[in-house]
């Protein structure tokens, strides 16, 4: 059953149970932080340290998630059932993680709530899937806005409520979503689609899955070094200010998208590496808040287009989402063991930290270069698929204009035919209609998408990026 109470935020509908998705998903994003974050330190004994609890979650989330991959259509036709079992386990796991309860089981317990949390970011994603193009943006960067203040306010908390906010989240997150499940099943409920169908209209580039791979090892490079309780705080302050602006650009007029902040992530994130050794103090936390803005960023702008790729391309959601985490919390693991890496070269000979820094910069230039290299087709095979492949991406990205704007059935015909190049004449004849009707559905187009002319409304079009695009 659906509620029918529901309001107005700017052009928004919101339902109550948006407002219940809302506070579900930010626990959840709070819940992670802590766990990457302050949790670990707090859990940390002489057997295992905190870098440690870091890396057998993160190794623990790219083995669930491969496992998700192998079995999405079951876990569809389950009805996601799996994925609550394996979310409930992780939060018994979590209270046995947190409370310290069974130190000799402590791995198994630390590597179960890793998994745990790879079948709540999961059920959660399907919820971000069921909401409107024009809303998932706001709705992703203001949940981010809200985890990462949660998460603050259990950095000044004492270690044993802090640990108990972190165990309370996990619960409130997990509870939301099973009532959001329960009692919405139809609006939440992947559709069901065969693993080898969504592979074939699903394909992440190799130089694309290289570059995810290594922003996630920054971040688990960079998480190493915020360690610190002050650091932590000051990159969760200035990550929370960047998530509130993220939210009110996307609410007016959104300048922020994967395009316009292509163009500075290659120098802001070596300006972001650069410090972490070369410079100590203010240099050091200037370099993780780069880096960890970064990352809100591409989070958010990443998991909403990874929900708009899975709807305009028909995509099986537990697949698609699950290929995207392996590569990302890869990445991850392997940052966080860098970290560790550097972080002891640092104890015994400095020079050697500088270095390791430095060739690491060089390498992220390096990839970054050839992900980056535009590639020209070397035969006609090449250049006829190249064709095929761009008609298909100009047809899709006609459609994301169409659920942008919220436009009617009529209307996204005529844009499509607009989009073809097609006059007013043809479009009269094609749909039976007459020359007025026709030039009211133009200038409908016209008002919603606030463009004034042809040319204006394919410029439109073709600005509009879609998920995995290099």
């Amino acid at each position: 059953m659906e509620s029918k109470e529901k309001h107005e935020f700017g052009s928004v509908r919101i339902s109550v149970f948006a407002v219940l998705g809302f506070i579900g998903f930010s626990t959840y994003i709070g819940a992670f932080l802590l766990f990457f974050g302050l949790v670990p330190d707090a859990c940390a004994t002489d057997a295992i340290t905190a870098q440690e609890i870091r890396f057998l979650l993160g190794a623990s989330l790219v083995l669930s998630f491969i496992v998700f991959y192998y079995t999405a259509f079951l876990l569809i036709k389950a009805n996601g059932v799996p994925l609550f079992i394996v979310a409930a386990i992780g939060l018994l796991s979590a209270a046995l993680f947190l409370t310290n309860m069974l130190p000799s089981v402590i791995v198994v317990a630390v590597v179960c709530t890793g998994i745990g949390l790879a079948g709540l970011s999961l059920l959660w994603f399907c919820f971000v899937y069921s909401l409107s193009r024009k809303s998932v943006f706001m709705f992703v960067s203001a949940c981010m806005a809200l985890g990462v203040f949660i998460s603050l306010i259990g950095e000044h908390l004492l270690s044993l409520a802090a640990r108990v906010q972190a165990g309370t989240l996990f619960l409130v997150a997990l509870c939301t979503i099973a009532f959001l499940f329960w009692f919405n099943f139809k609006a939440y409920k992947p559709s069901l689609v065969a693993n080898k169908e969504s592979d074939k209209r699903s394909r992440i580039p190799l130089t694309a899955a290289i570059m995810l791979a290594f922003n996630y090892f920054i971040f688990g490079y960079a998480l190493s070094f915020a360690s610190g309780e002050n650091l932590r705080q000051i990159c969760l302050i200035v990550v929370l200010g960047a998530c509130l602006i993220m939210f009110f650009d996307f609410s007016n007029k959104k300048f922020l998208s994967e395009r316009t902040v292509a163009p500075f992530t290659i120098p802001v994130t070596t300006f972001g590496l650069l410090p972490l050794f070369v410079f100590g103090g203010f240099g050091k936390a200037l370099a993780v808040c780069v880096l960890a803005v970064m990352f809100a960023l591409y989070f958010t702008l990443g998991l909403s287009a990874l929900a708009e790729s899975a709807r305009l391309s028909h995509l099986s959601l537990t697949r698609i989402f699950s290929k995207a985490r392996i590569i990302d919390y890869a990445g991850f693991a392997l940052g966080i063991v860098a970290g560790q890496y550097l972080s002891t070269l640092v104890q015994g000979e400095g020079l050697q930290a500088m270095q390791f820094s430095i060739g690491l910069v060089v390498l992220y230039l390096l990839i970054s270069a050839i992900c980056h290299r535009v590639r020209y087709p070397e035969n006609k095979l090449q250049e006829d698929d190249q064709s095929k492949g761009a008609k298909n991406l100009w047809r899709r990205r006609c459609k994301a204009v169409c659920e942008q704007f919220s436009l009617s059935g009529r209307q996204q015909e005529v844009l499509m035919l607009i989009a073809q190049g097609r006059n007013a004449r043809y479009i009269e004849e094609a749909l039976t209609v007459s020359s007025s009707t026709a030039q009211t559905h133009i200038r409908n187009i016209y008002r919603k998408t606030g463009v004034h002319s042809r040319q204006e409304l394919l410029n439109l079009i073709e600005k509009t990026k879609l998920y995995g695009e290099e």
